[in-house]
């Protein structure tokens, strides 16, 4: 068990610009002031799968630790007297306080779980950390206080040359889901597609963390997407434009009908559909359910009405009448509720197999016009 997973546990963060502004973090010198930098630890566990934790300290005091789910962290740092105290912004299991040394590249950590102190020489875990100099996966833009990823187009290119097609020579993108992380930062999954092996190949990245898996399925989720498709933080510029408010929070690409490949953005507010080729938003519902569902309800509906124009059962129902001695609600068979009462059963019947419901609500409320009574009787 990692003594030290409230400091760091598969972790990589990216390193954010000014707002509108690309940069590729990650070639950091020696020359930084310590502990400004960013941080990489290397590890095996007892199977042998390994991890790679990456920690962002900033020259600010603030730092960013990135991982999928709940591990994924930002807070505070100070460094005084030799411990480095971490002071988590988004769930308190992070906040910790771990003694650090720093050596020309290279940081020294090492943790005492409370309560072990008297047998330190036993639980003390000690890490050590070297400076990452290999660029993150993706660069960011921050955008309302989040990373947003950039680079998209090229990332996915990557991913299709360097990965899915090493695995399936036909594969091709389909999909690209972005996901906010609890530390402001987010998590991208390319989806592939094999036609001829019926599988996919999910290839989900962080700035500095990569996994894939692969799944079953007949057919793909979309069509292929085209490779020249607008990158998100120009997406999100144009969404702003067109009144789009609030910081994303989730955001995916798919090629639709008609519409082609367009970007799908989920704020804190609102949603919206933005053109992935020119940007436009588009206020249509580009999936088609709302248009299927209508067309479904339709469909039950004349089966529905159908089925009532073809049944031979007389029709029964409530209606409202008076009687000698008595007055309120009384069953009405069909024939009247009374012999003084026109006898409408004739034209309930024929309405009723013919779907005429106007008509049939004027005969159940005794008013029925000339015409009903032409074409049912009276």
């Amino acid at each position: 068990m990692r003594l030290l997973a409230g400091l760091v546990l598969a972790l990589m963060l990216p390193a954010c610009g000014k707002a509108g502004e690309a940069k590729a973090a990650g070639h950091d010198t020696d020359q930084a002031p310590l502990p400004v930098g960013i941080w990489e630890h290397r590890y095996a566990d007892a199977v042998g799968q390994t991890y790679r934790d990456v920690m962002d300290l900033r020259a600010d005091g603030s730092y960013v630790v990135h991982a999928s789910g709940w591990m994924a962290d930002r807070g505070h740092y100070t460094l005084q007297d030799g411990k480095l105290s971490l002071e988590s912004d988004t769930d308190q299991r992070h906040t910790v306080t771990v003694d650090v040394d720093f050596q020309k590249g290279h940081m020294t950590t090492s943790f005492v779980p409370p309560g072990f102190e008297a047998q330190a020489q036993y639980f003390r875990k000690t890490d050590e950390w070297t400076r990452v100099t290999v660029p993150p996966n993706f660069p960011v833009v921050e955008i309302d206080g989040r990373a947003v990823p950039a680079g998209l187009p090229s990332a996915m290119a990557s991913a299709l040359r360097t990965i899915a097609e090493p695995w399936q020579a036909d594969a091709l993108p389909v999909s690209v889901e972005v996901d906010e992380l609890p530390n402001r930062n987010f998590e991208v999954d390319f989806r592939f597609y094999s036609p001829s092996a019926f599988e996919g190949m999910d290839v989900r990245m962080t700035a500095y963390d990569l996994k894939t898996s692969k799944f079953d399925q007949s057919k793909p989720d979309a069509a292929p997407l085209p490779p020249d498709f607008l990158d998100l933080p120009r997406v999100i510029a144009d969404a702003k434009e067109s009144g789009v408010k609030g910081p994303l929070k989730r955001a995916s690409l798919r090629l639709y009908d008609t519409y082609g490949a367009v970007w799908g953005l989920s704020t804190v507010a609102e949603g919206a559909w933005i053109d992935a080729a020119s940007g436009e938003r588009i206020h249509d519902d580009v999936t088609g359910y709302i248009a299927a569902y209508n067309a479904q309800w339709d469909q039950i509906n004349q089966q529905w009405r159908a089925m009532f124009r073809g049944h031979s059962a007389r029709p029964h129902g409530f209606s409202s009448a008076s009687s000698s001695g008595d007055s309120g609600t009384s069953y009405d068979d069909g024939g009247g509720s009374g012999a003084d009462e026109p006898d409408y059963s004739t034209g309930l019947q024929g309405s009723w197999e013919n779907g005429d419901w106007d008509a049939y609500d004027r005969y159940q409320s005794g008013a029925p016009n000339d015409d009903d009574c032409y074409n049912y009787g009276c």
